[in-house]
């Protein structure tokens, strides 16, 4: 086998310590914040005592702070701290000591963020002979537990305020006994209280669902919502649990707008293409960058063979423990990840413990799987029959114009064609017998729990789904510790660490005679897939080259195994109350596993005697990033953060191959071969370093401004290019917070605009060395030149300007409206040179792609009673893309055989001959010539563009109802304006080109019962001719085409939450029951099997995407 990168090799010593010192520091990290989880307690229950008629100020501020993690501070022009006071407390707690210090003072204090109470003057109504009322109490949740960080203030003066303790007590002084309490905490439903002259109030807050998504994961941080100036969705975990799905990305689908989900491949555990804003590369990637607690991830296809339906990287993850995911879609958003950011990045944040009692979720779900589409079918055995006959005749009225047709389908002929009515004796079902209803099994536990420390979260998870074709399934187990803790006031750790393994069978794909499908569409009818005693049938008749892809799949093995590892650790160091550094490291580990077996009884390695070939691919990616973010609101109304920050980060990859073949069943290893054993090797590494910078401000919740600068280099790139700088601003204008707008059904009206530059680094990591290919040469070593240098390739660029507007209404509908243009130039592409040169093309930066459009987001309560609530989500998206140059005077440049790129057209489009339909007269099919007129000559047909496979619009509707414990949701996803290619159609409505003496195959049923047989008949299929040779089912042709337009139920789902009274016996806190089903119903007049097929709209032979059904239960204790 040749070796396709210039260094090669196995494991180095350095990378195996790197990876157990990892391992040793993740562990004892972690063992260290469980120990303090049974420690932090101590802590934070210290007592004071202090017995002293004549006391100063300054003296109890310093018993506190020694026996306390208080601060103290005040401005010494407001506050005398040498005034004595009288304090006479025993085992008394912070509150009670200053409120017994301060009394008859005209001082009042504040317990603020991270421990620090803030001295200060009585305002003027309280000190002017008015003695002041000191409301005091404890704040819990609904579930008891206390919550710290409340904020609790008077309403008429909202300075005059308190933060609840750890303990979740406060103690505040108001300025009239009706006064009203406002208390108020993110995640949490604000309350409002009038204090009618009560001096103790306890309140209970209720959780609030909508509040907490208020709060949006971003760049290296996090951000309120109503200050984003840039262009972010979120999709929440729950929503994500809603798809049946092996991989969260497939889960992604219709959830935001500007988003392409396309899952071409419907076998379990397979690749999804996201696409966010359209494709704007051509060479390079055209993915996002997925990042994982802060850790970029690997993504893409796992695996060296059976490239459709190789998995998914990203299935090595249980969406199970997914809290949120976040799109960043503009280059306000994305340009603090400058050079891999230029396709968007997707943020996942997973779950995390909660402060309070432990908590034991338990969520178990039971299901099957089956086909999408089974209208798809060939056609019967006496259809088919009458088809192969009437093609017979229909080549002897072509071949033999003597007159004698009859040799045609003639049993005494030896070369001739005889299909006699006993054929359909037999009438099997070939597509029934390839595919099954496969069961799916998903287990997943996590404990979870914390306090004021400490926070933990533990999972485990174990999932199973066995495909709708046989030979194809899937499983994973998976386990999560997500460990958080505050080890004082200064330094906080953490941990997030994922550990998966998952198996992978799949199947032959494409065009090979081993694929299950492909093999149900070219397999005759009259012919059963066992014989009488029970063995696989080996004469089919010719069809499929005899080979049984039952035996094939039954004989052989597949399989696909990897190994992956997560993890981020992070430490965070307060150096004061508004400065922060943090620095973590993050490492992305996959040992991937891909083995072959072939038997050598199996149809297709009979000849060869069967073998044994493995694939093993370790990737090794790690990460550092070391910020530091300033952050402070002054004088109540401006708000600014700041974040600088360093990034490094490596990249390694060794491959390794090994394979032989005349293998000993009974030996199914590579030990077991005999002959052409051959190996391989070769590693892949790249490496990146970065420094970045980002600001936000923010004025009286009414104007915003953002803004990032990113300096980034690779080793990917060439010598004089290795530096690239990316930026960008935003601004932000919430018109309905000002004083002069008063419009009553107005609640939210904001404007925000960005405009900024990202890279594209996704390529080869030696895309712009000068390459040697090593190979073989008389049973030696041989290398020749295989790629020229090119020191000057950079950076593939985009520039992207985003308009949006934010708005409610009515308190009841919100929405977005988006428009966004993105310029990707110096685009890497092949540009052709001299053959002289030893090579016929170099990688060069030449090309410009716009995209552009528009993205709708609306959302709606449209009952919001106390029992019924009903919400409609709708999103919907309208792109479009252009190019604008291809660079050194090219207009137009292939993309495979069937679509081309022009100056001017779309990022692709189909490039086909013309079909022009059937001639009623003699049923030959015809073709539209250049001067727009019918030939039936192929060679004469004109090819022109003939449309694109992307769409006009996609978008989602999603409703939600719910009736006290009852809950019901479903999903409709649709696409339209597109156009797609089922290439199979090729060979399944061959028009007689495929009828033989041996081996002929079947057709569709629409075909056998649609073809032409009489003058005047007017229909699409044209009369079928055995050994056809008038190109009447050539592949490049517009008759493939087909208008891949859908509208699918993509999810809908019943729960019922059982009544806390009728499970608290069984110590179960709560209790969910639920059905599901997801691609329920799909409408299309695609004649392939799905038509969902990719973002390049082509399809052949494909598993398509499975319906499946579950049920699902989850407790709570």
């Amino acid at each position: 086998m040749k070796l396709n990168s210039d260094r090669y090799a196995f494991f180095d010593k350095k990378s195996i310590q790197k990876i157990f010192l990892i391992m040793r520091l993740t562990f004892v990290l972690s063992l260290i914040g469980l120990l303090q989880v049974s420690a932090v307690g101590f802590s934070q229950k210290k007592n004071i005592t202090i017995s002293s008629n004549k006391i100063v100020l300054s003296e109890v501020f310093e018993e506190v702070e020694k026996n306390s993690d208080y601060k103290f501070f005040f401005n010494n022009d407001e506050v005398d701290a040498s005034t004595t006071t009288s304090v006479k407390v025993s085992n008394a707690d912070v509150y009670d000591v200053l409120d017994e210090a301060l009394k008859g003072l005209p001082y009042l204090y504040k317990v603020l963020d991270d421990n620090l109470i803030f001295v200060h003057k009585k305002n003027t109504a309280t000190s002017i002979g008015q003695e002041s009322i000191r409301v005091s109490g404890v704040i819990t949740d609904d579930l008891g537990e206390p919550l710290p960080g409340v904020n609790v203030f008077e309403k008429s003066a909202p300075t005059n305020g308190v933060i609840t303790g750890i303990d979740g007590k406060y103690s505040l002084a108001i300025s009239d006994a009706e006064a009203i309490i406002v208390y108020s905490y993110i995640g949490f439903k604000t309350q409002e209280i009038n204090a009618a002259g009560r001096s103790d109030i306890n309140i209970t807050l209720v959780s609030d669902s909508e509040q907490l998504d208020d709060v949006v994961v971003v760049g290296y941080g996090v951000q309120r919502r109503e200050a984003l100036t840039s262009s972010v969705s979120t999709v929440k975990g729950s929503d994500l649990q809603k798809v049946s799905a092996t991989s969260f990305d497939k889960a992604l689908q219709g959830n935001t707008a500007g988003v392409v989900v396309s899952s071409a491949v419907g076998n379990p555990g397979s690749y999804a293409e996201v696409v966010i804003r359209g494709s704007g590369s051509i060479n390079a990637s055209n993915s996002p960058l997925y990042i994982v607690d802060g850790v970029p991830v690997l993504t893409g296809r796992v695996g060296d063979w059976a490239d459709g339906s190789r998995s998914n990287f990203l299935s090595s993850m249980n969406s199970n423990d997914i809290e949120n995911v976040t799109i960043m879609k503009d280059a306000a958003a994305t340009a603090i990840y400058g050079s891999r950011a230029s396709n968007g990045v997707i943020i996942i944040t997973t779950k995390s413990g909660k402060k309070g009692k432990t908590k034991v979720s338990v969520n178990v779900e039971k299901g099957v799987s089956t086909l999408t589409n089974v209208e798809n079918e060939n056609a019967n055995s006496a259809d088919l029959v009458n088809y192969f006959q009437a093609a017979s005749r229909n080549a002897g009225e072509l071949f033999d114009p003597e007159g004698n047709y009859a040799d045609w389908y003639d049993p005494l002929v030896d070369s001739g064609l005889y299909f006699p009515n006993s054929l359909a004796d037999t009438d099997f079902d070939w597509w029934d017998a390839y595919t099954q209803t496969g069961a799916y099994d998903n287990y997943n536990v996590n404990i979870s729990g914390g306090d004021e420390k400490t926070n933990f979260f533990v999972s485990a998870g174990y999932l199973s789904q066995e495909g709708t074709v046989v030979g194809t399934a899937f499983d994973r187990f998976s386990g999560r510790v997500n460990l958080n803790h505050e080890i004082n006031k200064y330094i906080k750790i953490g941990n997030n660490l994922q550990v998966s393994r998952s198996k992978q069978d799949y199947v032959s794909d494409g065009w090979a005679w081993a694929n299950p499908v492909a093999a149900s569409f070219w397999t005759l009818p009259f012919y059963e897939s066992h014989t009488e005693d029970g063995e696989y049938n080996q004469d089919l008749g010719g069809s499929n080259g005899n080979y049984n892809a039952l035996q094939i799949i039954d004989l052989n093995s597949m399989q696909n195994r990897t190994v992956s590892i997560v993890n981020s650790t992070f430490v965070e160091l307060a150096i004061t109350k508004n400065l922060k550094a943090k620095s973590t490291f993050g490492l992305d580990w996959k040992d991937v596993d891909d083995d072959q077996y072939f038997d050598p009884a199996a149809a297709n390695a009979q000849s060869w005697g069967g073998g044994y070939y493995a694939i093993n691919n370790k990737y090794y990616k790690w990460n550092i990033s070391n910020t530091l973010t300033y952050n402070k609101i002054f004088n109540g109304s401006h708000s600014l953060n700041v974040l600088l920050g360093q990034e490094a980060r490596e990249y390694n990859n060794w491959w390794i191959y090994a394979g032989g073949a005349n293998i000993d069943p009974d030996i199914p290893y590579l030990d077991g071969t005999s002959s052409d054993q051959e190996v391989g090797g070769s590693r892949i590494e790249n490496a990146g370093i970065s420094y970045f910078t980002n600001a936000s401000y923010s004025y009286n919740s009414k104007y915003y401004f953002g803004a990032s600068i990113r300096r980034d280099a690779s080793s990917k790139f060439g010598a004089n290019n290795k530096w690239a700088t990316f930026s960008s601003f935003s601004l932000g204008y919430t018109l309905s917070n000002e004083d002069f707008f008063d419009v009553s059904w107005v609640n939210n009206l904001k404007i925000r605009a960005s405009y900024g530059e990202t890279g594209n680094s996704g390529i080869d990591s030696y895309a712009s060395k000068g390459l040697y290919q090593a190979d073989k040469y008389n049973s030696n070593l041989a290398l020749y030149p295989s790629q020229i240098e090119n020191a000057d390739l950079t950076w593939e660029s985009a520039q992207t300007t985003n308009v949006g507007v934010d708005f409610g209404l009515f308190s009841r509908f919100t929405g977005t409206v988006e428009y966004y243009i993105r310029n990707n130039n110096q685009l890497l592409i092949n540009q052709e040179i001299s053959q002289t040169s030893g090579q016929s093309s170099i990688l060069v930066n030449s090309g410009e792609i716009l995209n552009k459009g528009l993205e709708v987001a609306l959302s709606s309560q449209n009952v919001k009673g106390r029992n019924f609530q009903w919400t409609t989500d709708i999103n919907f998206t309208l792109p479009s893309s252009e190019i604008i140059s291809l660079g050194d005077g090219m207009e137009e440049m292939s993309n495979g055989s069937f679509q081309k790129r022009r100056v001017g057209g779309k990022f692709t489009e189909w490039n086909l001959y013309k079909y022009a339909g059937v001639n009623p007269d003699n049923g030959m099919a015809l073709w539209y010539d250049e001067d727009g007129g019918k030939t039936e000559d192929y060679d004469q047909a004109a090819r022109d563009y003939v449309g694109s496979p992307e769409p006009d619009i996609y978008g989602s509707m999603t409703n939600t109802l719910s009736f006290k414990g009852i809950e019901f949701s479903f999903m409709f996803y649709g696409v339209s304006g597109n156009e797609v290619m089922f290439s199979e159609r090729v060979y399944r409505e061959h028009d007689g080109s495929d009828v033989k003496p041996n081996g002929s195959g079947p057709v569709t049923a629409y075909v056998a019962n649609n073809f032409w047989t009489t003058p005047g008949q007017i229909t699409d299929v044209p009369k079928p001719i055995a050994y056809n040779n008038t190109q009447s089912n050539e592949w490049i042709s517009t008759r493939w085409l087909e208008d891949g337009s859908y509208l699918r139920l993509k999810t809908i789902k019943l729960g019922y939450s059982l009544p806390k009274t009728w499970v608290e016996k069984a110590f179960i806190q709560n209790a969910h029951i639920y059905c599901q089903a997801t691609n329920l119903i799909t409408w299309s007049n695609v004649t392939g099997l799905d038509p969902e097929v990719g973002v390049n709209g082509y399809s052949y032979n494909a598993v398509p995407n499975s319906r499946t059904f579950i049920f699902g239960v989850n407790l709570d204790f």
